[in-house]
C-alpha cells in the first residue's frame, strides 16, 4: 500500500518558519535599536521637568498679574533661589503681604532672576506688576541645572511673559 498524505497533513509538517539564527539576528538588531533609542528618551524626560518648572513660573507671574488688574492693587512674585521657591504677594496697607502657598521647584532645578542670585530681605517681590499689568522693568528668570540654563522665563515692561527654551 501506498503512503497516501492528506491535504492537512502538509500543513503540519511544512518548513515555513523562522530558524533560529534567524530570531537571535532579529533580537540582536531590536536590542541595539533599543540601546541607541534609550539616551534620548531619558534627555527628553530631563526636558520635560525644566519645562513643567518653567510653566509653573510663567502661571505664577501670570497669575500675579492678573491679581494686579483685578483687584486693582499691585501685585508680585518673590523668589528665594536658595530654596528653589517663589512666592506671590500684594501690596496692602503700605506693605507687602504673602499668600501661604509657596511653589516650590524639584532638587535639581535652580531659579535666577537675570543671572543672578535673587534673594531681598525682608522679601520684596523681585517682579511687581502695577494695576495695569505693567511691569517696573524688563526680567528674565532662568530655570537651570548645574549643566546651565534650559528654560527662559521673559517679563517685558508691557507685562508680556513669554516662555523659551534655550538652545
Amino acid at each position: 500500500m501506498k503512503n497516501i498524505r492528506r491535504p492537512y497533513c502538509k500543513r503540519l509538517f511544512s518548513r515555513n518558519g523562522f530558524t533560529l539564527t534567524e530570531v537571535l539576528v532579529v533580537i540582536a538588531l531590536l536590542t541595539i535599536i533599543g540601546a541607541l533609542s534609550l539616551p534620548p528618551f531619558f534627555e527628553w524626560r530631563r526636558n520635560l521637568s525644566y519645562k513643567a518648572a518653567a510653566f509653573e513660573v510663567a502661571n505664577s507671574l501670570k497669575t500675579a498679574k492678573s491679581r494686579a488688574v483685578t483687584l486693582n492693587q499691585p501685585h508680585g512674585v518673590t523668589f528665594d533661589p536658595a530654596k528653589g521657591s517663589y512666592q506671590i504677594g500684594k501690596f496692602q496697607n503700605s506693605h507687602w503681604t504673602y499668600s501661604s502657598a509657596v511653589g516650590t521647584l524639584k532638587n535639581n532645578i535652580a531659579l535666577n532672576l537675570n543671572g543672578t542670585a535673587a534673594s531681598v530681605i525682608p522679601p520684596v517681590p523681585n517682579i511687581r506688576f502695577n494695576t495695569n499689568g505693567s511691569t517696573f522693568g524688563n526680567y528674565t528668570v532662568r530655570i537651570n541645572d548645574a549643566a546651565g540654563s534650559k528654560y527662559t522665563v521673559a517679563v517685558e515692561r508691557s507685562g508680556r511673559i513669554k516662555t523659551s527654551k534655550i538652545k
